[in-house]
Parts: structure tokens; sequence; C-alpha cells
């Protein structure tokens, strides 16, 4: 900055580092996962992937055929209402249904699953899941760019898919010292 000081801003500098922090840190916790989950730690790790995703696709569909009342317009314009509820609805059934395959089926019930636990995650994964969505659209706005990259056509780059899980992998990593998931 200190050459560069009238093309670079201290704001642009802020929000380099912050999201350069902000993204490896946020992503090591599937790794930190893998190791509180114990023989059980990939479990973990998909649940929490599975928490930012599960919220992304329930919201897309339900806010294509239901979606009317737009939730941020200026951020995000084809965010809606309904496709934030119908996330809720989708994470929140499908983690519980996920829970119920790796306890009754993959791990033929040696093992128990929380469905509470599932339910908290499904419920805090989706809010922060829309609360990441939306703080990574507004960094795109600020940016005047539309996607992070082309490596996926549709998709808007490997960040794009990855901006929810940045919010809810430290909610789930979090959560799950002072919650049980698995009962071996």
């Amino acid at each position: 900055m200190i050459f560069y000081h009238d093309l670079i801003s201290f704001r642009e500098v802020g929000v380099l580092y912050s999201v350069a922090l902000l993204i490896p840190t946020s992503l090591e916790t599937l790794i930190q996962l893998r190791h509180i989950g114990g023989r059980h730690g990939m479990f973990y790790v998909i649940v929490a992937i599975f928490a930012a995703w599960l919220a992304d696709v329930g919201a897309y569909f339900a806010g294509n055929w239901f979606g009317k009342h737009k939730l941020c317009p200026n951020i995000s314009p084809k965010k809606t209402v309904e496709g934030v509820i119908g996330g809720f609805i989708f994470e929140i059934g499908m983690l519980l249904l996920a829970g119920w395959f790796f306890q009754d089926i993959f791990w033929a019930g040696q093992a128990k699953v929380s469905y509470f636990t599932l339910f908290v995650i499904g419920v805090g994964g989706s809010a922060l899941s829309v609360i990441g969505d939306l703080s990574f659209s507004l960094i795109k706005r600020s940016c005047h760019i539309k996607d992070f990259s082309e490596i996926l056509p549709g998709h808007g780059g490997i960040l794009d898919r990855f901006d929810s899980v940045i919010f809810v992998a430290p909610f789930v990593s979090i959560l799950l010292r002072f919650m049980p998931l698995v009962y071996a």
C-alpha cells in the first residue's frame, strides 16, 4: 500500500486479508470434523457439507416453483422468501433421512445417530447457508463480478459452491463439540 496508495485503498486490502483468512480457516474445520468424529468422521464431514448444499438445492427448487417474494433483490435478485423456507424444509428432511440411512443401513444399527442434533444442524445450517450465500453475493456485487469463475458452467465457480460451506462448517464443528451426533 505504501507504494501504490493512489491505486489501492485500505478497504480493498482489508477485504483481501479478510477473505484470504476466512476461506481457508473455515474450510479447515472440515478437517477438524474428520478428526473429532473418530471412526465416524467422514459422516461428520458429509453432514457439514450437506447442511450447506441441501439448503441451496431446496431453496433453488422451491424458489423456482413457488417463489414470489424477493428476499434481498439488491444483493441476490433471484433469492425468494419461499426459496428460503423450502431450503429449510428440504435440508432438515434430507439430513434426518441421511441419519436414518447411515444408522440403519450403512452402519447396520451398530451406531446410533442423534436426530435432535441433525435437526439443530438443519435449522442452523439452513440459516447460515443463506447468510453465507448472501455475504459472498454482496462481495461479488461490490467487486462488480457475476461469478467467481467459470470452471463450473452454470454454477458460478468453485467458490460459489462453497460460499455456504464456509459459514456452515464452523457452526457444525462448534456444535458437535457440545452435542453428540453419533453414539457408538
